[in-house]
């Protein structure tokens, strides 16, 4: 079975891929997902069973993608990552458009899952520069 993590910003995905059936749970974003994590292990069986390897989502805007914030970014990417480290297991992303059927998406994540090496990262990749404006001065 392979985890995806799908952090759009506008809902919280978690699948679990690769099995008879997949199996898919879709709760509202709350700040800290730990809530819709807990659902997704309870779920999924994950207590007892890890999966073989995690999967995170990240939206291309590039392929016309809706926004997704770039705090939502890191939170998916960091969670994936925090994942496969603790279960030591391989770790991925795929790039979506957000028009992917749910088929196409586990697809996606399985043949990605498939090509993950073992012990490797995967890393936040944003649209453009950070907008940060300049410093107030000190008074």
């Amino acid at each position: 079975m392979v985890l995806l993590l799908d952090h759009s910003g506008e809902r919280l995905v978690f699948g679990a891929l690769g099995g008879r059936k997949d199996k898919w749970l879709r709760t509202p974003p709350v700040v800290g997902g730990f809530g819709p994590l807990a659902k997704a292990f309870k779920a999924f069986g994950l207590r007892r069973r890890p999966p073989q390897a995690v999967v995170a989502a990240l939206y291309d805007r590039a392929a016309g993608a809706p926004h997704v914030p770039w705090s939502v970014v890191r939170a998916a990417v960091a969670a994936a990552n925090t994942l496969a480290f603790a279960w030591n297991v391989p770790v991925a992303a795929i790039r979506l458009s957000g028009r992917e059927s749910r088929d196409e998406v586990a697809a996606l994540a399985l043949a990605a899952a498939a090509k993950a090496p073992p012990g490797e990262w995967i890393s936040a990749v944003y649209s453009g520069e950070p907008n940060i404006s300049k410093a107030k001065k000190v008074i």
